[in-house]
C-alpha cells in the first residue's frame, strides 16, 4: 500500500469513527471496541437496492482527497466534458447545486459532492468555476441528478461483510457507509437525489 493509499485508509477510518462517537457520545477506545463489535456481528442496514448483494462493483471517484465508491449500477452514464448551464435555482441556493446540463434532451441537475463533503468548507467560487470549464457528469439511474465526477480512479469489487454502515437516522444523509480497510465512502445514492430536492425546492 503506498503512501496516498495509506492516508485515504486513515481518513475513511477517521470518519468512521468521529461519526459513531458523536451518534454514541463515547471515546475513541470505545469507538474502537464497536468497531470490532461490528465486524464480529457484520451486521449491514440497507440504503439503497445496490448494496442489498452480498459482493457489489463500485467505481471509485477521488472527490475532496476521499475515495467515494459508488454502485456501477446505480450510474446510468457518464456524460463527458460538459458545460454546466447555470440557472435561477443555482444562483439562489447552496453551492451544493451547481447547475444543469443535457442528456438526450433531457435535464440533468447537478451538485458538486466536494462542496458536500467538505460541509460548504471551501472555495466558494468552485461553482462558478465548474460553469467555466467542462466536466465530467456521472448521471444517477432513475433520476434526473448527476455529480461532478472529472476523477474515476478504479473500478472494484467491494463484500458487504466489510462495510460500515451508518446509522439511518445520521445527518451525513449523502454516506451509506465506510470500508475502512479499503479508505472508501460509500455514496448514499437515493440520500443525494433527497438532498438535491431539498436544495432545489
Amino acid at each position: 500500500m503506498n503512501k496516498n493509499e495509506q492516508n485515504a485508509c486513515q481518513l475513511a477510518q477517521q470518519i468512521e469513527k468521529d461519526y459513531i462517537s458523536n451518534m454514541l457520545g463515547i471515546d475513541e477506545q470505545a469507538v474502537d471496541q464497536v468497531i470490532e463489535l461490528q465486524e464480529t456481528r457484520q451486521q449491514a442496514v440497507n440504503f439503497n437496492a445496490a448494496y442489498e448483494k452480498a459482493d457489489f462493483e463500485c467505481q471509485i471517484f477521488n472527490i475532496a482527497g476521499l475515495k467515494i465508491a459508488v454502485p456501477a449500477e446505480s450510474i446510468s452514464e457518464t456524460l463527458k466534458q460538459q458545460q454546466i448551464r447555470e440557472n435561477d435555482k443555482a444562483q439562489n441556493t447552496a453551492n451544493l447545486f451547481v447547475g444543469t446540463a443535457c442528456s438526450n434532451d433531457q435535464t440533468i441537475n447537478v451538485i458538486d459532492l466536494e462542496y458536500l463533503l467538505m460541509n460548504g468548507i471551501g472555495d466558494h467560487d468552485s461553482a462558478t468555476a465548474h460553469q467555466q470549464n467542462p466536466v465530467d457528469i456521472i448521471v444517477l439511474k432513475g433520476s434526473t441528478t448527476g455529480f461532478i465526477g472529472n476523477h474515476l480512479v478504479d473500478q472494484q469489487t467491494i463484500s458487504k461483510q466489510h462495510v460500515h454502515w451508518r446509522d439511518a437516522e445520521s445527518e451525513r444523509i449523502w454516506l451509506a457507509g465506510t470500508v475502512a480497510r479499503l479508505g472508501l465512502v460509500l455514496l448514499d445514492i437515493e440520500g443525494v437525489i433527497k438532498l438535491l430536492k431539498n436544495c432545489t425546492k
